[in-house]
């Protein structure tokens, strides 16, 4: 019996440690979807009918993310996009048909997930950071002649990408919950104005295992 029990308490630790070790490398696929709003505007323009205030409206937005995590360890990696689906390129005075624009958004990151807080019973926060590119893509024909030349039709620049969310545990899967800010500059056509703009997303999706 005081074998079994030695057995026992030498054994299950390292029970455990392999375990952790086994599920902090597993491959997880990560598909989110909610709502993408702009945090900024993307530049404010003098024109033929005056000053005009450009910003992007709110809209669907979904995400997909591989992520891999480092045994032994809170933190992980994590590669993937964020895309506004159909927004719209907004311009606040002009008193035409023509004061907005499809407008759509594709950002693509690498990032660090860390984990700073054990898991509470089945949640479990994190914070993600790192960087990659954004780009923006703009119908610039279906605005008013006077702005049109003001805006490119895209746009890829360098972003950085910071966020938090939380995991809530459901066996093999995991519910997951995030709101991610993506940070980068916005140039206009003439090149007059270089602008910092937020895109942020807001998302819901699930955590599947790989293997």
């Amino acid at each position: 019996m005081r074998t079994f029990v030695k057995t026992l308490l030498v054994g299950a630790p390292i029970l455990l440690l392999s375990v952790a070790d086994a599920e902090a490398q597993r491959l997880q696929l990560v598909p989110r979807a909610g709502i993408f709003v702009s945090g900024s505007d993307l530049a404010e323009v003098t024109s033929t009918v005056g000053q005009v205030k450009a910003e992007m409206k709110g809209t669907l937005g979904v995400g997909l993310g591989l992520e891999v995590g480092i045994p032994l360890s809170p933190i992980g990696f994590r590669a993937g996009f964020d895309y506004a689906t159909n927004s719209k390129l907004s311009l606040e005075g002009i008193s035409s048909d023509e004061d907005e624009a499809g407008a759509k958004l594709l950002a693509v990151t690498g990032d660090v997930v860390l984990r700073p807080l054990p898991r509470l019973i089945v949640v479990q926060p994190y914070l993600v950071g790192g960087a990659g590119w954004k780009r923006y893509a703009f119908e610039v024909s279906e605005l008013d002649d006077s702005i049109e030349d003001l805006f490119p039709e895209d746009q890829t620049d360098f972003t950085l990408h910071g966020g938090a969310g939380v995991d809530v545990s459901l066996g093999p899967l995991a519910l997951r919950a995030e709101v991610s800010d993506y940070m980068s500059r916005f140039e206009l056509a003439d090149g007059e104005e270089r602008k910092t703009q937020h895109d942020i997303f807001a998302t819901v999706g699930l955590r599947l295992r790989l293997f």
